[in-house]
C-alpha cells in the first residue's frame, strides 16, 4: 500500500488510524504552551485525552457497524490482563493518599495509558499496513525534532520554544529531549532495513539527526541504553543471519543495512564531537567569548562526563524510596504522594543559581521510575507494572526466535531494542511522567502486540457483552480525564499568573489569580508547593495575619512536610499570641530540615525564657 494512496472507498478504522497518527505523532510532540509553568506536561495531558477519547468513540461507533473490523481477541493476551492489574491497584493505593488530587491525576495517567494501549492495538492489528505507515510518520516527525533541537543548538532559530540547556527541542529539558529522540530510533532502524529509495533516505536522516543531538546533549542514561540493547541487537542479528534459513541474497541485504545503521551512527557521533570540540575552543580562545554565554551554554559545554554529586543525590533518593516500601509494602504510599512523602524522611537540600538567583530544588521524583511505583504503589502494583514490560520482551523474542517472516523478525527485534532501552533510562530518569515518553512506549508496545498475535493468535473469544462493558467504562473514565484536564489546564494558567504577579510584589493580583486556579482537581503547582502558601504570603504581607493563617493551614492539609508552610504557620500562631502552637510547628519543620536556619531563630526567640 503506498503512503500517500487514499482509497476510493475509506472505512472508519483508517480513519482511526489517521487519527492516531495525525495526534500521537505530528500533533502532541509539537504542542507546548507558554501560559502554563511547564510548557508540556499539561497541554500534552488534556490533548492525549482528547485524542484518546477521539480513538475510543471512532472504534466504538465501527464495532458497532461491525465487529469483525477489529481483532477484540487480542485483549485476551496477557499484557492486557497486567495493565487492568496495575491500574486497579494504582487506584487502591489512593486510600493511603495524603493529597488526594494529586493522586487522582496521577491514576487518570495511568488510566490514559492503559486506554490508549487498548484503542492503539486494536486499530494497528486492523490494517496490515500500519506498521509501515507508523514508521514513516516516526521518520518525518524525529527528523523535524533532531532539526529543531540543531537549530535551537546553534541559536539559528527555535529559541523562542520554553525550555533549558539549548538543545531542549520541544520537550523543555534536554535530558528529556534525547530520552524522546531514543524512544524513535526503532522505527528510525526498521525503516532503514524495509525501505528503499527516498524513504530510505529519510530513516538514515532521522538516525544520524537522533545521533547528533543526543551525542550534543551527552544524557548518559541515554548511551547507556543505547549500548546495552544495542549489544543485544547486534547478539541477535548475527544469530538471525546464522541460524535461520533465508537466502543469501536477504542476509547479504541484512548485513548491507546494519553496516549502513553503523556508518550513519558513527558519523553523526563524529559530527557531534567535532562541534563540541570547535565550540569549546571558540569559547576558550576568548574570556570576553566566555563571558557572553548563558549560564545554560556554559552548563552544556562544561558539563563533566560522570558526575558523582549525582550519582549520590540518585543514590540518596532511592534510600527514601526503599524505607517508603518498608512503611507500606503492599499498596504503598499512594500513587501521586512520593513528592509529599519523601520531605517527612529528611530534607535533602539542593539550590541552583539561575540569572543570579538562588533558587531551592524540590525533589518531585526518584529519578528511577521502578523504585517510584515500587513506593507508590507498593509490591501489589510494582509487579504488573514489571511484569508488563517482561511480557512485551517475551512476545517480542518468541517472535525473533520462532517467526519467518523476516520483517516481522526484524521489527520485533528493533522494538526489543527500544523497550530494553526505555527499561535502562526509566532506572536513571523519569519518562513515565511525561506524556511524549508514555506515548511513544505505547505505540511501541502495540505494535509487539499487534505484530504477536499475528505470529500467534489468541484463540479464544472474548463476549460482546464485555467488550460493551469495557467501552463503556473506558469512555466514562476518558470524559472525566478531558475534564480534570481542563480544569488542570485552566488552574495552572492562572498559578503562572500569580507567580509572574509575585516577582513584581503585586500581592493582591496574587491572590485573585490563586482564587482562580485554586481547585479540589488542582491544589499544587509543578513544584509541588501548596497554592495556599501562595495566597497565604500574600495576606501575610499585607499584614492580614488571620486569613493567612487560614491559608497557611489549608496548605498544610494539602502538604503536610512543606518546611515553609510548617515555618509560616508557626510565624503566624506566634504573632497570634499562640507560642505553644507555633513552637510545634517550628518543631516539625526541624524535624524534616534541623538547618533550617530561619526556623531554629524563630524557636530559639519563642523558648528564650522571660527576663526577670
Amino acid at each position: 500500500m503506498d503512503f500517500w494512496r487514499i482509497k476510493k472507498t475509506i472505512g472508519i478504522y483508517d480513519l482511526n488510524l489517521c487519527l492516531l497518527i495525525a495526534g500521537s505523532i505530528f500533533f502532541i510532540p509539537f504542542y507546548f504552551s507558554r501560559l502554563t509553568v511547564d510548557p508540556v506536561l499539561m497541554p500534552r495531558f488534556l490533548s492525549w485525552a482528547i485524542l484518546t477519547t477521539l480513538l475510543v468513540a471512532g472504534v466504538l461507533v465501527q464495532s458497532i457497524k461491525n465487529r469483525q473490523r477489529f481483532h477484540f481477541d487480542i485483549l485476551s493476551q496477557a499484557v492486557f490482563h497486567l495493565a487492568v492489574w496495575y491500574v486497579l491497584i494504582a487506584g487502591l493505593s489512593l486510600i493511603n493518599a495524603v493529597n488526594l488530587a494529586e493522586g487522582v491525576f496521577e491514576w487518570l495517567k495511568i488510566f490514559l495509558s492503559f486506554a490508549f494501549i487498548y484503542v492503539a492495538t486494536l486499530i494497528i492489528s486492523a490494517n496490515k499496513s500500519s506498521v509501515l505507515i507508523l514508521t514513516r510518520s516516526v521518520a518525518i516527525m524525529s527528523s523535524v525534532l533532531a532539526m529543531i533541537g540543531i537549530l535551537q543548538y546553534f541559536q539559528i532559530a527555535f529559541t523562542h520554544i520554553p525550555g533549558n540547556y539549548l538543545i531542549y527541542a520541544t520537550m523543555a529539558n534536554k535530558n528529556l529531549n534525547a530520552s524522546a529522540l531514543f524512544l524513535t530510533l526503532p522505527f528510525a532502524f526498521y525503516g532503514i532495513y524495509r525501505f528503499c529509495g527516498i524513504w530510505l533516505g529519510t530513516c538514515c536522516a532521522a538516525a544520524a539527526g537522533i545521533f547528533y543531538v543526543i551525542s550534543l546533549s551527552g544524557t548518559r542514561s541515554v548511551w547507556v541504553a543505547i549500548l546495552f540493547s544495542g549489544l543485544i541487537m547486534g547478539l541477535l542479528i548475527h544469530w538471525v543471519l546464522r541460524k535461520r534459513n533465508f537466502s543469501e541474497q536477504l542476509k547479504n541485504d541484512l548485513r548491507k543495512r546494519s553496516l549502513l545503521i553503523l556508518a550513519v551512527v558513527i558519523a553523526a557521533v563524529l559530527a557531534a564531537t567535532l562541534t563540541q570540540i570547535l565550540n569549546k575552543r571558540n569559547n576558550s580562545n576568548s574570556y570576553e567569548g566566555q563571558q557572553g554565554l548563558s549560564a545554560e551554554t556554559r552548563a552544556v559545554l562544561d558539563r563533566p562526563i560522570l558526575s558523582l554529586a549525582t550519582l549520590e543525590e540518585r543514590l540518596l533518593l532511592w534510600k527514601r524510596s526503599f524505607q517508603m516500601v518498608q512503611k507500606c509494602p503492599l499498596i504503598g504510599v499512594g500513587t501521586g504522594q512520593w513528592k509529599i512523602i519523601l520531605p517527612s524522611y529528611g530534607k535533602i537540600d539542593k539550590f541552583e543559581e539561575t540569572q543570579g538567583e538562588i533558587t531551592e530544588i524540590q525533589f518531585l521524583r526518584p529519578h528511577n521510575d521502578f523504585l517510584w511505583v515500587l513506593a507508590e504503589n507498593g509490591w501489589a502494583g510494582f509487579i504488573p507494572y514489571l511484569g508488563f514490560f517482561l511480557t512485551l520482551i517475551i512476545y517480542a523474542l518468541r517472535i525473533v526466535l520462532q517467526s519467518q517472516d523476516l520483517n516481522k523478525t526484524l521489527f520485533s527485534l528493533l522494538m526489543l531494542f527500544g523497550i530494553i532501552g526505555y527499561m535502562i533510562i526509566a532506572s536513571f530518569s523519569f519518562p513515565k511522567e511525561r506524556i511524549f515518553h508514555s506515548i511513544f512506549l505505547i505505540l511501541i508496545a502495540a505494535s509487539v502486540v499487534s505484530t504477536y498475535n499475528q505470529v500467534f493468535p489468541k484463540p479464544r473469544k472474548i463476549g460482546c457483552h464485555k467488550i460493551r462493558s469495557l467501552k463503556i467504562l473506558i469512555v466514562s473514565f476518558l470524559i472525566f480525564s478531558v475534564f480534570v484536564g481542563i480544569v488542570r489546564f485552566n488552574s495552572e494558567v492562572h498559578t503562572r499568573n500569580a507567580l509572574a504577579a509575585r516577582q513584581s510584589d503585586s500581592w493582591e493580583l496574587v491572590i485573585n489569580e490563586i482564587d482562580r486556579a485554586d481547585s479540589w482537581f488542582y491544589t499544587l503547582d509543578p513544584t509541588s508547593t501548596p497554592l495556599m502558601w501562595y495566597r497565604g504570603m500574600a495576606n501575610f504581607l499585607q499584614g492580614r495575619r488571620e486569613t493567612a493563617l487560614d491559608d497557611f493551614k489549608k496548605a498544610y492539609e494539602h502538604h503536610p512536610n512543606h518546611t515553609h508552610v510548617l515555618n509560616n504557620l508557626g510565624t503566624c500562631y506566634a504573632l497570634l499570641q499562640h507560642p505553644e502552637k507555633a513552637i510545634e510547628f517550628y518543631r516539625k519543620a526541624l524535624e524534616i530540615s534541623p538547618g533550617f536556619e530561619r526556623c531554629l531563630i524563630n524557636l530559639r526567640i519563642l523558648e528564650r525564657p522571660p527576663k526577670a
